[in-house]
């Protein structure tokens, strides 16, 4: 029940701060919740959800009669579905209208060239992750991939007075989540070694 459980409290809440963030505080029309901010929330989720299993595997290394090892697994299992929702929905949605920070002229511009780029690389990763299962190396490599999808997002990063609501923005707290992730798997690589 816990594995069920605890991945799905984490989703809930980032669809919730995803709901407070563009909706209540932020001026996204209630209309784009199903997609667009549905789509926010399933982001975060899985930069949350991959911390916590890094965050879970590094523990159970350091306690090795722990369950937490297979609540790692679970954590993990939950950031790919979430990943999978996430590519699904962002290519639904990729236009100027909603990215436009990505587009000049109709096309791609570098950042989003780079963003999509880093994530396909990315949702790769969390595909092998899924048969190679223990593989802290392809851990690592994709922590550091989702970091690299997110970094182009900067822009408003490091301007509190520009966040709705002043609550940070999801891609500041997804790369935060991530570089943390790829930490705690290196760590946990090095533990192994």
């Amino acid at each position: 029940m816990m594995s069920f459980l605890l991945p799905s409290s984490v989703v809930a809440i980032c669809v919730i701060y995803a709901i407070f963030r563009y909706i209540v505080f932020g001026e996204v029309a209630i209309e784009q919740l199903p997609a667009f901010v549905g789509n926010k929330g399933l982001s975060f989720a899985s930069a949350a959800l991959l911390f916590l299993s890094a965050l879970t595997l590094f523990r159970s290394k350091a306690v090795p009669e722990s369950s937490n090892r297979v609540l790692s697994l679970q954590f993990g299992r939950w950031a790919w579905h979430c990943v999978l929702l996430h590519v699904v929905l962002s290519l639904a949605l990729l236009s100027p209208a909603y990215y436009g920070k990505f587009f000049e002229q109709g096309l791609l511009n570098l950042k989003g060239e780079l963003t999509i780029l880093f994530g396909v690389l990315s949702l790769y990763c969390f595909y092998r992750l899924q048969s190679l299962g223990e593989n802290l190396l392809l851990k690592v490599l994709c922590s550091a991939l989702l970091t690299a999808h997110l970094l182009p997002m900067w822009g408003k990063w490091f301007s509190p007075q520009a966040w709705y609501g002043f609550m940070p923005p999801i891609s500041l707290l997804s790369c935060t989540l991530s570089i943390a992730a790829l930490l705690f798997f290196a760590l946990s690589q090095k533990r192994s070694a």
